[in-house]
């Protein structure tokens, strides 16, 4: 190696060292499931979506379009999530969470709406929803699409209203600025302090953490069976539905239901 890039690497690894402790405090105090959840679970969902389950059902032509196109994205995506995880930077991870929610939402919007363009006429679109239909506005609109045939008015309203709660309290505190992330009420001083100057294990801000992601993704994995309704039968025979059930009750819920209407 040359000698210039060798010194670079030895400050940078001895920049992130830290991090090594905060990853081995978090899968101590956690344990290696709930430690190694997002990539154990999510990541390997994102996989059995993508190379299996919908290209089982669907020909080339019928799964390009922008939501297959963008969830294709996510597993890089996950991958990061579960980085910054065992990392202990919990901020960023609503930061992406609330990226990934919104641009799922808006490539499912486009299917919808154009569904008869190509994949570049599609992205044109975007480019004109990105400043005239976003935010929570979106999410909204598309999360009244998929339930209103499928879920009932009540669970609807109470999913749109849970929605809306973590969207507002969660992923948008964490992309402006926001008074969230120093209420003494949700750490000890210590906690505090070290959560705001540097990157540490806190296992209540690494429990909310991983119950947000479980119900954004959650939303996510909705979109993508709305778009690919064939694909209910390949969850409700999936070895692992007991985890599906616990980590992703709204998807389980939408492909019982649908599977009840057809």
């Amino acid at each position: 190696m040359d000698q210039n890039i060798e010194k670079i690497v030895d400050v940078l690894d001895e920049l992130y060292k830290s991090l090594d402790s905060v990853r081995d405090d978090t899968i101590k105090n956690l344990g290696e499931e709930k430690a190694l959840h997002i990539s154990n679970y999510h990541a390997d969902n994102c996989i059995d979506l993508i190379v299996t389950w919908i290209p089982s059902q669907y020909k080339d032509k019928e799964s390009n379009n922008m939501v297959f196109m963008q969830f294709t994205r996510m597993f890089k995506e996950l991958y990061w999530l579960q980085f910054l995880f065992l990392a202990g930077n919990y901020p960023l991870i609503y930061r992406n969470l609330r990226y990934l929610l919104e641009m799922m939402a808006q490539a499912y919007y486009v299917d919808l709406k154009y569904h008869r363009l190509n994949i570049d006429e599609k992205f044109e679109k975007i480019k004109d929803l990105e400043r005239e239909f976003y935010g929570w506005n979106l999410i909204e609109h598309i999360l009244t699409k998929i339930c209103e045939t499928n879920i009932s008015e009540s669970n609807r309203e109470s999913l749109i209203d849970n929605s809306h709660n973590i969207w507002k309290y969660y992923l948008n505190k964490h992309v402006h600025p926001s008074s969230i992330q120093m209420e003494r009420d949700l750490f000890d001083e210590e906690d505090l302090y070290s959560s705001l100057v540097t990157d540490t294990f806190i296992k209540k801000c690494a429990d909310d953490a991983l119950t947000t992601i479980d119900y954004v993704l959650d939303l996510i994995y909705a979109i993508i069976f709305s778009s690919y309704p064939r694909i209910g039968d390949s969850l409700l025979h999936d070895k692992f539905i007991n985890k599906w059930k616990f980590h992703s009750p709204v998807t389980m819920k939408l492909v019982c239901e649908c599977k009840e209407h057809t």
